[in-house]
């Protein structure tokens, strides 16, 4: 504890009581307050772009970022022995469930973030179009190679429980590698030379460890970026367990989207990434090839939180059919 109580002393803080909640995280009381020490993963290549997310929440004034304390010196971090610490506020999230009210204001807080962070630029539409075709050539590989291994699998007497798994997701997956082409190509269909492309601060990191009682702590990975990027981890961070909160995050997005509105392109790419079969398939391919070390039980139950990912995938694309693309007379006739 000699090093936790050098960083403090460069904050001016003399504790009381010092718990080592992870190797990573200290919990610090000095009888009045209560403070979380963490010794981060930034490096000398890292540590300005952090900084410059507390001097950019600060100028934004966004109240979503939990702040970090200045040590005496006046800087945002204390370094020894070539790790970077920060201090910051305590804030209990032991019982913290992913409530409508907690979820709503993550959403908040979040698209508030990309809104005032937003940046607008003009790009290739050459370069974007050639990457996401040959993305889409290799899900097509996807499917023929999925399509190979059930074969396979089907002429077994006796299937194990992972191949009885594939077999019976088979035709769900067919159906979001078939959305994920149709959704690539709208997504790249514009004849457009160029293409405006949005990039805000993102965290690059989310899950629900990181959004104590809707707040948002550890931008150690932060970069500018689209915000879809930042959508797609939170979503698929939660969406893979057997009770994940899928429903709430298609019913509660109509309020990130009414802060910071995605464009149709970013409703699109928001889908694709959503569809990604990489992991499931990698999955699959290391059962098959026999290269995994996993007990099967593992095997099941990582393949079923891949698979529950891609479904979710599938009901967002729904989502947007409707929300966003369906035209009513009304519209026709003004």
């Amino acid at each position: 504890m000699d090093t936790v109580k050098r960083v403090l002393h460069a904050y001016g803080i003399y504790p009381e009581e010092i718990e080592e909640v992870t190797p990573q995280l200290y919990r610090i009381s000095d009888g009045k307050h209560t403070y979380a020490l963490k010794k981060s993963s930034l490096t000398v290549q890292t540590i300005s772009q952090w900084e410059f997310v507390y001097k950019q929440a600060n100028i934004q004034h966004l109240t979503g970022i939990v702040p970090v304390y200045l040590t005496i010196d006046g800087n945002l971090f204390m370094e020894l022995n070539e790790v970077y610490y920060y201090l910051s506020p305590w804030i209990d999230a032991s019982n913290q469930a992913m409530t409508k009210q907690w979820l709503e204001n993550v959403f908040i807080n979040l698209a508030t973030i990309h809104e005032k962070t937003k940046q607008t630029q003009s790009i290739s539409k050459e370069n974007l179009k050639n990457n996401f075709l040959n993305y889409q050539t290799y899900c097509l590989k996807v499917k023929e190679n999925l399509l190979e291994m059930v074969v396979e699998f089907e002429k077994s007497r006796y299937m194990s429980p992972f191949e009885l798994q594939v077999c019976t997701q088979y035709r769900n997956l067919e159906y979001a590698l078939n959305e994920s082409n149709k959704r690539i190509d709208q997504f790249i269909q514009s004849d457009d030379a160029e293409l405006l492309w949005n990039t805000s601060l993102c965290h690059r990191n989310l899950n629900q460890s990181h959004l104590p009682s809707s707040f948002i702590i550890n931008w150690e990975r932060a970069a500018y970026d689209n915000a879809v990027n930042d959508l797609v981890t939170l979503f698929q961070s939660e969406v893979g367990s057997y009770d994940g909160p899928g429903e709430k995050i298609i019913e509660l997005f109509p309020t990130y989207n009414g802060i910071n509105p995605l464009n149709m392109s970013e409703h699109q790419l928001l889908i694709i990434y959503l569809l990604d079969p990489t992991n499931y398939i990698t999955l699959v391919r290391s059962y098959h090839d026999k290269t995994t070390k996993h007990p099967m039980v593992h095997q099941v139950q990582s393949l079923q939180k891949e698979y529950r990912k891609l479904i979710f995938g599938l009901k967002w694309s729904a989502y947007i059919a409707k929300e966003f693309e369906t035209i009513s007379f009304e519209d026709l006739e003004s």
